[in-house]
């Protein structure tokens, strides 16, 4: 999974937990530490800032449905499926968390934003 490089802004070093819905522990040197792309936006509800030069928005993650077959092409609705880039898009009950910059792509493909 992607993570982006945060800072907490607490100067701590040891680990934090993320707010709900996330809970993530993320481990933290001076308060900066790996936030994985799927709990950015509650790390930033939560004061944490993105580090300069991190590859976001590229990386948001954007909730998504699959159809069970659309435009010549299905999906499973649970299982994964490989983006062109090589990455791996975990499916749960037809819904997938899909990287930002792939949300155009899918979307030819019948995907939709959820």
């Amino acid at each position: 999974m992607a993570t982006i490089q945060m800072n907490s802004n607490t100067g701590v070093t040891g680990t934090l937990t993320l707010p709900a819905p996330s809970g993530a522990q993320v481990s933290v040197t001076n308060g900066v530490g790996s936030v994985n792309a799927v709990d950015v936006p509650v790390a930033q509800a939560a004061g944490w800032s993105i580090l300069p030069g991190q590859n976001w928005p590229a990386l948001r993650l954007v909730s998504m449905t699959i159809p069970p077959a659309a435009n010549g092409a299905s999906w499973p609705s649970t299982g994964n499926v490989t983006l062109p880039d090589g990455s791996t898009l975990a499916i749960a009950s037809g819904v997938a968390q899909v990287p930002a910059w792939a949300v155009n792509y899918l979307t030819q493909f019948g995907w939709s934003r959820n």
